[in-house]
């Protein structure tokens, strides 16, 4: 008789991998001229459209499934230098031909930083940092690890892959050095939100109100003229005789004394 052996249930491989960390923010794993390469060549060799595997053929990678072919695409769609088509193709965007082939300096530099900015890491790092010191490099990572979770094998790259990238965008032109981002001089990108528009100046309140104490004030009138002015009732209502007589003759008796006549030496 045979014998039946029990089966054991199936252990985990120690060799599988486990699931990668995520980050809590978007970032690319090139800088950005490695991006801006990616469309130029697209724009001069293929007209602007072609398909992964004819990309992969330009750039020089052994094919679509190539690692670093696959990283460097998605890095140029999240510069937003290329874009996918609906038949699956690629195609460099709006802002890529603003890049490779810009109409003027000003609006390729423009369309630099409007790039930089779409990384929603390297926006953060911007608003934050906007004309002031950036931190040192050791300050970047406990930035990058602690608040935004970047992971940990990406954390020393993506801060050289920010801090160049700054330097290709023109963010660095104006301080000299690598150490403050400020907009270059010429840039208006489009993604960078304006500065509200002032608030139109609210009209000052009328000086002469009617009514129940609803006029306005003004330390330069006597505050008797401005009780009487106060008394008006609101224009419109109909009043006696003798009340708009009473009324006027009081206001002519305030004037009287506030501003006395003027001795012109006539005896």
């Amino acid at each position: 008789m045979e014998t039946v052996r029990a089966v054991k249930d199936a252990e985990p491989d120690p060799k599988a991998g486990k699931p990668r960390a995520k980050s809590g923010v978007g970032f690319p794993y090139w800088d950005l001229d490695s991006a801006v390469e990616v469309g130029k060549a697209m724009h001069e060799r293929a007209g602007g459209v072609c398909d992964n595997a004819q990309l992969a053929t330009m750039l020089g990678y052994s094919g679509v499934s190539n690692g670093s072919f696959r990283t460097r695409v998605s890095s140029a769609k999240m510069f937003g230098i290329i874009e996918d088509t609906d038949d699956r193709k690629l195609r460099v965007s709006a802002r890529g031909r603003r890049i490779v082939a810009p109409v003027t300096a000003a609006d390729g530099l423009s369309a630099r930083v409007e790039a930089f900015l779409a990384v929603d890491l390297f926006k953060k790092v911007f608003d934050r940092y906007h004309g002031t010191t950036l931190p040192e490099n050791v300050g970047l990572r406990n930035l990058f690890q602690n608040e935004y979770q970047v992971v940990p094998d990406r954390i020393a790259p993506t801060v050289r892959i920010l801090l160049d990238s700054a330097e290709q965008a023109g963010l660095f032109k104006a301080a000299g050095n690598r150490t403050r981002m400020v907009m270059p001089l010429g840039a208006t990108p489009s993604t960078v939100t304006p500065p509200p528009a002032p608030a139109a100046e609210t009209p000052p309140p009328p000086r002469y109100g009617g009514g129940n104490g609803g006029g306005g004030g003004d330390d330069t009138i006597d505050p008797a003229i401005m009780g009487l002015l106060k008394r008006l009732p609101v224009g419109g209502t109909p009043m006696t005789e003798k009340r708009r007589k009473a009324l006027i003759d009081a206001f002519t008796n305030v004037v009287s004394f506030i501003y006395p006549d003027a001795d012109d030496g006539s005896l």
